[in-house]
């Protein structure tokens, strides 16, 4: 059996604030004013609440991405995280990535079969060159993929009627 664990490390939980629609006139993926500072998990969990209920949407899953290491399971059994556990336990730890460099927050899928890519980012936080890189390759073969620092970008970059040229 595995054990999870991770070292040195204190959870972390997005604050529970009201999912707010359709609200605020921002430009879509422009930074936000200091006072209206939202975190990138509060901005994920708006964003998959509503492809949830979007028409056009198929489906959507939040991809958890990451690195860690996982241990032979003869030996100990289980995963640790950090670098500490590296550096201890070297001869024992292969390294693993989930999902791979630049993967969206959110994948899914329009009806009509357009893949979605859904880059998420707080009101400060700044997309790395190989998710700018990936969104730009769904884009580039026809699936929608944007970032969203709030929920408006979504029905922004996806409206809820179809367009003619869509």
């Amino acid at each position: 059996m595995a054990t999870h664990f991770t070292v040195n490390r204190k959870p972390r939980k997005a604050a529970q604030r009201p999912l707010q629609f359709g609200a605020g006139g921002d430009v879509p993926g422009a930074k936000h004013a200091k006072g209206d500072k939202l975190l990138e998990a509060d901005v994920q969990r708006a964003v998959i609440s509503l492809l949830e209920q979007h028409p056009r949407v198929a489906f959507s899953h939040r991809m958890n991405t990451g690195s860690g290491f996982l241990i032979d399971s003869k030996t100990i059994g289980g995963i640790v995280s950090g670098a500490i556990a590296y550096y201890r336990l070297k001869a024992l730890c292969r390294f693993i990535r989930f999902a791979f460099p630049g993967c969206a927050d959110i994948l899914g899928m329009l009806k009509g079969g357009r893949f979605l890519a859904v880059e998420c980012k707080s009101t400060t936080g700044d997309a790395t060159d190989d998710q700018i890189a990936f969104l730009s390759l769904v884009n580039k073969f026809g699936g929608c993929a944007f970032i969203a620092r709030k929920a408006d970008d979504v029905l922004t970059h996806l409206p809820l009627k179809e367009t003619p040229d869509e």
